[in-house]
């Protein structure tokens, strides 16, 4: 449960700083050629990219997270006997490297789809502060 909290937190965190990403990204473009803002535009620039990196590699941590605290992969194929017993059967071949790849994976994209959630989830509550005139621009 600790480590499901954490991914999710994570996925928070980078649906803030893509947002955050793109909201000084809008603001800068909007100053560019304005002489009273040149000399801010570099840091902000910089600003941006800190954001957009954080919200590129945070994904990934967090489906790491998301690995922690599950069942292992199960490494064969098992079947019940008639007398009672498991009989556990295992290929000639261990692919178990590709089938941690392929979990990965997996926790990736439902990183991506939580990470997204959040982005939406955000958005949603921005528009209603907007609306409820609850925001300082």
């Amino acid at each position: 449960m600790p480590w499901l909290l954490g991914a999710l937190a994570l996925m928070f965190v980078s649906a803030y700083s893509i947002l955050k990403f793109y909201s000084i990204g809008s603001n800068v473009s909007g100053w560019i050629g304005l002489p009273q803002y040149a000399a801010q535009i570099p840091q902000i620039e910089a600003e941006a990219r800190w954001w957009g990196r954080l919200g590129g590699v945070l994904p990934f941590l967090a489906a790491f997270l998301l690995g922690f605290g599950g069942n292992e992969i199960e490494r064969g194929l098992g079947r019940v006997e008639p007398t009672g017993e498991t009989v556990v059967t295992y290929s000639a071949e261990s692919h178990e490297w590709l089938a941690a790849i392929v979990s990965y994976l997996l926790r990736l994209a439902v990183s991506a789809v939580g990470t997204l959630g959040f982005m939406v989830l955000l958005l949603l509550v921005l528009f209603v502060f907007y609306k409820l005139g609850i925001h300082t621009s």
